[in-house]
C-alpha cells in the first residue's frame, strides 16, 4: 500500500510539475503578446505624430505663401480678350501691326489651368520686327514664345511666332 500512495504521490507531483510548466509557457506568451501589442501602439503614435507634424507644416505653408499664391491667381486669372489686347499692345510699341492669324486652345491634364496658342504675324524693319520679339519674350503673363519664323523680303521684315499663354479663363 505504501508503493501505491508512493506512486501516486509521484504521479500528482509530475501533473502539478507539467500545470506549473504549462501556467510559465502561458505567462511567457502573454508577456510576448503584450510587448508586440505595445510596440505596435508605439509605432501608431509615431505615425500619427508624424502625420500631424507633415499637416502643421504644410498648413503654416499655406499661410505663409497667401500673398505669393494670390499674385500667382491674378496673373492667370486674365481673360482671352485683355490677353488679345495685350498682345496688339505689344505691336503698337514696337511699331508693327500685330495680326493674329490663329488662336487654339491646347489640352492639358490640368482642369484649373488652360493653354492657348496664339499664332501672329508682323511685318515692318528689322528693329520693329525685333522689339516684338523681345516684348513677346517678356510679357506680364505666364507665357512662353515656341516659335519664331522671321524672314526679309523688299527691304521688309516678316514675323511668324506662335506665343503660348496660360490662363484660367473658361474656353
Amino acid at each position: 500500500m505504501n508503493t501505491i500512495k508512493k506512486t501516486s504521490f509521484a504521479w500528482m507531483a509530475l501533473l502539478i510539475a507539467i500545470l506549473a510548466w504549462c501556467g510559465i509557457g502561458y505567462f511567457a506568451w502573454l508577456i510576448t503578446e503584450m510587448r508586440s501589442e505595445q510596440a505596435s501602439n508605439i509605432a501608431g503614435v509615431t505615425v500619427e505624430a508624424a502625420k500631424r507634424i507633415a499637416d502643421k507644416y504644410l498648413h503654416s505653408s499655406l499661410q505663409s505663401t497667401t500673398q505669393e499664391r494670390g499674385a500667382l491667381d491674378a496673373l492667370t486669372e486674365t481673360d482671352i480678350v485683355p490677353i488679345v489686347d495685350m498682345l496688339d499692345q505689344v505691336g503698337r510699341e514696337a511699331g508693327v501691326k500685330i495680326q493674329i492669324v490663329s488662336t487654339q486652345p491646347e489640352s492639358s491634364a490640368s482642369k484649373s489651368t488652360r493653354a492657348l496658342i496664339f499664332v501672329m504675324h508682323a511685318e515692318g524693319t528689322f528693329s520693329q520686327v525685333e522689339r516684338a520679339v523681345e516684348l513677346f519674350e517678356t510679357l506680364p503673363i505666364p507665357s512662353t514664345v515656341e516659335q519664331i519664323d522671321m524672314s526679309h523680303d523688299a527691304g521688309i521684315w516678316s514675323l511668324n511666332t506662335r506665343v503660348r499663354v496660360l490662363t484660367t479663363a473658361t474656353i
